[in-house]
């Protein structure tokens, strides 16, 4: 009954939750680059790229890198280069 007085439903849940925190293991994180590409196909879109932003209203620049950007499969990125040169 002395338990009872001294500790509350709130008081047990906060001391659950630090148990779990505090005895769970941590997750495994990993790193990965967004897209599969070789090193000379990240090289190509990497200049294209500095192209595109060195000169933004040169359209051949900005629909070499929304082609280049669909080519690896990374599309959202395609439509917003392309919008963004547009």
């Amino acid at each position: 009954m002395q338990i009872h007085r001294l500790l509350s439903l709130t008081d047990l849940v906060v001391l659950v939750v630090v148990a779990v925190i505090l005895f769970l293991p941590g997750r495994e994180v990993t790193a990965e680059p967004p897209a599969k590409m070789n090193a000379d196909t990240r090289l190509a879109l990497a200049f294209a790229e500095a192209r595109a932003r060195a000169n933004p209203a040169d359209g051949k620049a900005v629909a070499d890198v929304a082609r280049r950007l669909g080519e690896v499969g990374q599309l959202d990125w395609a439509v917003q280069a392309a919008y963004v040169g547009a």
